[in-house]
């Protein structure tokens, strides 16, 4: 016993090191730190993970919540991001680190959840192929662990989690179909929707499909009592793993239910060609490419093999049905967003191919540890066809260095297969050692290139800056100790950089962001898409009525209603003597303002304006150019807008804007291009001048809001746009300049005494309320939730949406206090669910413990 414990040890310990020697030589050589100056979170790790994870740490120490996040942009239910993003319990690492080395720890935490495939697949493998060597077993796991899926979605760390489980989450479902024991099942399906419940979601679906396919197998070797039995067995434990995570699940149906949808979102198509992802080295894109399968050469010997193997006839109709019904998926888009869970993916498809990967692996090891069986002439004519198809697709695609590659390395594995049949000793572990440190280096090398030469990587002073912002903050706090208000930057890293910096702001970006909030946001002329919004459009009314306190910037700006109040080594810190607190009294007739009935953002604006403050005046003028010029380009007005088409396709479109500011004002612009998404298949497509001086990402970033084109005074501005395409279609251009005169003393009307907030922590809200005036509503900028229980004097009142996603609570003149807690819709249910479903699992785990107790003991009775 003692011998295959250590030697069960030793295979994991080796499982786990070798992927992660091999990945970690791979970040060395791409100089991540501390072998550079580069760290490895990149594309939605950089821009989304690494803020929820510092947020995290923060809530767990008592600093802020776990349910509710004033820091996420203008405030928001917190439950869903840590069912999707957080609840990995290897995040664990992040406690054992300081701040300081935030990235390194999420890299050890990227590293080890790719060791662990290593360990969870190794153990799969001594469970169903009894007669594999050790090293073949250290040395296949080191594929799975570093299939191009876990290389080419690396950065989305809670997607490896399904990874890890998918081969235990296999061998439990073959415990309920051997009808043994409930519990692996139980405790493995319970972690997977823990852990993140979409890729639970594509688990449980690939599940559901193995159970039905091995049973029918079955359906002749059992009686239909035994049938219904094992039925019955698999969906108690299916119903009993989902209550035990339904803590986190049912809240997070409920937010699901408010962040789901189409808004704004771009089809990434459908990409049938995904044949040549079987090959070592093969990446297109993260954003609208083929599924990523590619589990290491030998597949291309070895999956042929299986089928015509004289393994068991049954065997190859499961895994042969299960390998097409993925495959099929891939090709049909229906079963594509039905494995999605029914969203399109917003970058990132087929996040679900890793389980056609798995499929393929389990095939591949099943051809070779039967290889005594097969001829070798075999795979020599499976050799033959496999050069043959590959030599015709590199030269119809000139892809001769891929065809010599991917020749090299089935020619090697060929060799091993004949080693391994004719046992050949001595030569079997150098050879296949050889072979997998060199194809998975050089796999993972040119999968690592690519996604950095597409996506980028930061230098690591990009995220040790946020230390100096920190520090403006900690500044902030201690002259202004007001419980809440909203901070923002010129950072521009993230829009999730007020979660990392510990203050509310105007920007956020969660797949569970409410869409309400989005529409209201993108109708106000912000930048905002599916799952994310931020600063870019706000205006002088929007960075007043929002709370926008105060703004840090590494340069001095001259920004309407912003004062410089304080400068710390390069940051200099502004306030907004316009803002507004988080709540204050306006007119009650403020809900009847539909913003769905506003395409122009200035009259939506100027509407609440009036609105607000009782004004005759807009606060937003249009003004018309001086004269608009075009050149390489024909005109022509269409019904829904103007369209400019290129007459030299080698020159740009040039269109040039002039316009003579009088008096002092603020100048915003508008440009709404129809077919945006088209020219930006490459951001070089368009640039932006502003009296030649160049604009870093409008409209480049698909950002089609408000544009703060500057303050003028007495000036001449010209606004140029170069367009590479032959077609470009306008739905509007627009251009509007301040009308402030008024603006201050409107702002002085609002009584900012009316509300005065108490107390704030981490998910209770207090205010004191003084309403002049009857028939009045208290604004709160906070977002509408269902999750919010607001009190007025202590007892209970439902506050209503205001500018669509906004709380109001109509109150008559008094003085009122206000209480506010936040608890997720759903939480209470789902955490009487959980302990529900826990006390049965316990009763189940007692059962069975009790009944292998007994029959051990009769055993040992008969024994003796």
């Amino acid at each position: 016993m003692k011998g295959i414990l250590k030697t069960s040890l030793s295979l994991s310990i080796l499982s786990f090191i070798f992927p992660v020697l091999i990945l970690s030589i791979v970040f060395v050589m791409f100089k991540i730190y501390p072998y550079g100056n580069n760290i490895a979170l990149t594309t939605d790790l950089y821009f989304q993970y690494i803020h929820y994870y510092s947020y995290l740490l923060e809530a767990i120490k008592g600093n802020d919540s776990l349910l509710y996040s004033w820091n996420a942009g203008l405030g928001s239910n917190f439950i869903g991001n840590i069912a999707y993003y957080t609840a990995s319990p290897l995040l664990v690492i992040l406690f054992i680190f300081p701040k300081g080395l935030f990235p390194e720890a999420v890299l050890l935490i990227i590293l080890t959840k790719i060791g662990l495939c290593g360990v969870t697949i190794s153990f799969f493998m001594t469970k169903r192929f009894k007669t594999l060597k050790f090293y073949e077993v250290v040395l296949f796991s080191s594929f799975y662990a570093l299939m191009s899926y876990n290389l080419s979605y690396y950065y989305n760390v809670m997607w490896l989690d399904g990874v890890i489980l998918l081969p235990l989450l296999v061998l439990s479902v073959d415990s309920i179909l051997r009808n043994k024991s409930l519990i692996p099942y139980i405790f493995l399906q319970s972690l997977s929707f823990i852990a993140n419940f979409y890729i639970a979601y594509m688990l449980g679906l690939f599940i559901f499909f193995y159970f039905i396919i091995d049973l029918f197998g079955q359906r002749k070797l059992k009686s239909t009592e035994q049938i219904k039995a094992i039925i019955l067995k698999f969906l108690k434990g299916t119903f009993i793993s989902i209550g035990i995570s339904s803590f986190l699940m049912v809240p997070t149906f409920f937010q699901l239910l408010q962040s789901l949808g189409s808004f704004g979102n771009f089809s990434s198509g459908q990409d049938n060609n995904f044949l040549f992802k079987f090959l070592i080295g093969e990446y297109d894109s993260v954003r609208m490419g083929s599924p990523n399968i590619y589990i290491g050469s030998f597949i291309l010997l070895l999956v042929p093999a299986f089928f015509i193997s004289k393994i068991n006839r049954f065997e190859k109709m499961k895994w042969g049905i299960l390998l097409i019904i993925m495959a099929i998926s891939f090709v049909i888009p229906p079963l594509n967003l039905f494995w999605q869970a029914g969203d399109e993916p917003n970058w990132f498809p087929f996040r679900y191919s890793f389980i056609f990967s798995f499929i393929l692996f389990y095939i591949s090891v099943a051809a070779y540890e039967k290889v005594h069986s097969i001829r070798f002439r075999v795979f020599l004519l499976l050799l033959f066809i496999n050069v043959f198809i590959l030599t015709a697709a590199a030269l119809a695609n000139n892809g001769v260095y891929s065809l010599v590659i991917n020749i090299a390395f089935i020619s090697l594995f060929s060799i091993i297969l004949y080693i391994k049949k004719f046992n050949l000793k001595g030569l079997g572990f150098l050879i296949f050692f050889l072979f997998t440190s060199v194809e998975l280096l050089f796999n993972s090398t040119v999968i690592i290139s690519n996604i950095y030469k597409e996506l980028g990587r930061p230098n690591r002073a990009q995220y040790t800056i946020y230390n100096d912002y920190k520090a403006a903050i900690n500044q902030i706090k201690k002259t202004d100790l007001t419980p809440y208000y909203r901070v923002e930057s010129n950072l521009n890293k993230t829009n999730n950089d007020s979660l990392t910096l510990g203050l509310g702001s105007l920007g956020h970006s969660s797949s569970m962001v409410n869409n309400d909030l989005i529409r209201t946001i993108s109708s106000l002329g912000f930048y905002a898409r599916k799952a994310n919004y931020n600063k870019k459009g706000s205006t002088i009314l929007t960075d007043s009525i929002l709370g926008l306190k105060y703004f840090i910037s590494s340069n001095e700006m001259d920004k309407e209603g912003f004062e410089l109040i304080s400068r710390m080594k390069k940051l200099y810190i502004y306030k907004n003597i316009n803002s507004l607190p988080i709540g204050y009294q306006i007119r009650e007739d403020v809900t009847n303002i539909q913003i769905d009935h506003y395409k122009n953002p200035f009259k939506l604006q100027n509407k609440i304006y009036e609105t607000i403050f009782h004004s005759k005046d807009p606060l937003f003028i249009p003004i018309s150019p001086e004269k608009v010029e075009y050149q390489n380009a024909t005109f022509k007005e269409l019904e829904n807008g103007k369209q400019f088409t290129r007459i030299k396709k080698e020159k740009d479109i040039k269109i040039k804007y002039t316009f003579n500011i009088k008096d002092e004002a603020n100048f915003y612009a508008l440009f709404d291009l129809m077919d945006i998404q088209n020219i930006l298949t490459n951001p070089e497509n368009i640039k932006m001048t502003i009296n030649n001086k160049e604009i870093g990402d409008y409209l480049k970033t698909q950002f089609m809001g408000i544009f703060e084109v500057g303050k003028f005074r007495n000036e001449q501005v010209v606004i140029e746009l170069n367009l590479n395409k032959d077609h470009v279609k306008f739905a509007s251009d627009l251009f509007y300049i301040t009308n402030s005169k008024d603006f201050n003393n409107n702002l002085n009307s609002i009584d900012r005494n009316s509300f005065i907030m108490t107390h704030k922590e981490e998910n209770t809200m207090e205010a004191n309320i003084n309403i002049k005036q009857d028939n009045q509503l208290l604004f709160l900028s906070i977002p509408w939730d269902e999750g919010w229980r607001v009190a007025i004097d202590g007892e209970t009142v439902k506050p209503i949406k205001v500018f669509g996603s906004f709380m109001g609570i109509p109150l008559n003149k008094g003085e009122y206090h206000l209480q506010m807690t936040f608890i997720p819709k759903g939480f209470i249910l789902g955490s009487f669910i959980t302990l529900m479903s826990l006390l049965i699992f316990l009763k189940i785990f007692l059962v069975e413990y009790f009944k292998e107790k007994r029959v051990l003991k009769n055993v040992e009775e008969i024994r003796s």
